[in-house]
């Protein structure tokens, strides 16, 4: 009976696998504070450029296994996981909701109370972050006159624009229970008058 011998891999494919001295920079750098653009920078990537570098190169599979292996090694080492992270996060912003007294220079109450609303806000800005709360981009699926979805990026917005888009989708939701385009007139006037100072 013959054998037949095993596929061999084209070498075009196993070029792709293999990393150069700077993909593998990258990884190193990426690895350090996980912000694509500037690990491209430190690996010697044109800073003009550096964004589509970092995206191009954690698009790759075999650079995105390579971190991935990395993640989970440093996860192991460091006894970290998600869990513990988020475990965290829930005590920050409790001990930050904690509310203390105020005291005066003798060290006696006066009435009042304080507490880290900071602390408290960015804790639970990266709870909603890690569950999914809060999305960068936004679907509004038959909003349209002629039915069709309008996907809008609101990551790059300010706080203002991102509240008035989301309140825009759920207007486009309930305004006489019918598609609307953006250009409604009725829409934008109460847009306008409820507008909301960041």
């Amino acid at each position: 009976m013959e054998q037949k011998n095993p596929k061999k891999v084209p070498k075009k494919e196993e070029k792709i696998t293999e990393l150069t001295p700077r993909q593998k920079q990258f990884i190193d750098e990426y690895m350090i504070d996980f912000n694509g653009t500037k690990a491209a920078i430190r690996a010697g990537y044109k800073a003009n450029s550096a964004n589509e570098q970092a995206s191009a190169l954690l698009a790759k599979p075999n650079i995105k296994a390579l971190v991935e292996a990395r993640k989970a090694e440093l996860s192991s080492k460091t006894q970290l996981s998600a869990e513990w992270v988020v475990t965290r996060l829930k005590e920050i912003s409790s001990r930050c909701m904690a509310a203390e007294p105020v005291l005066d220079k003798s060290g006696k109450p006066i009435g009042e109370w304080r507490f880290d609303s900071m602390g408290a806000n960015k804790s639970l800005e990266n709870i909603g972050k890690y569950l999914g709360m809060f999305s960068e981009r936004v679907e509004y699926k038959n909003v349209t006159h002629d039915q069709n979805s309008v996907t809008i990026d609101v990551s790059k917005f300010d706080r203002l624009t991102r509240m008035q888009v989301h309140f825009m989708g759920a207007l486009m939701k309930v305004v006489d229970e019918k598609p609307v385009s953006i250009e409604d007139s009725r829409l934008l006037e109460i847009m306008d008058s409820t507008a909301l100072e960041d």
